[in-house]
């Protein structure tokens, strides 16, 4: 689900965004690589703080903030949405 947040806010950005037709490409791939880094430090740290998911405690505090923020997100769980690209 970690992966899934990171996806929804990619595509909030995505839509917040105005693109030009000639840097589109770059600029995705920027935003692409920015959540794909930030999602994998998020992993890491839910690795390390759950312990794999072996410690229940951490576990249940982490399904909580992990269900809050796909709740904060759900507009974007669609996975088709029109960018704006301008000259």
């Amino acid at each position: 689900d970690l992966a899934e947040i990171y996806a929804r806010k990619m595509r909030k950005a995505l839509l917040e965004n105005h693109y030009k037709l000639e840097t589109l490409q770059q600029d995705v791939q920027q935003l692409y690589d920015q959540y794909f880094e930030q999602c994998d430090k998020e992993q890491k740290l839910y690795d390390t703080e759950t312990n794999h998911s072996k410690n229940e405690k951490k576990q249940a505090a982490w399904d909580k903030r992990i269900q809050t923020e796909l709740n904060r997100l759900k507009f974007y769980s669609k996975e088709k949405y029109t960018v704006k690209v301008g000259k």
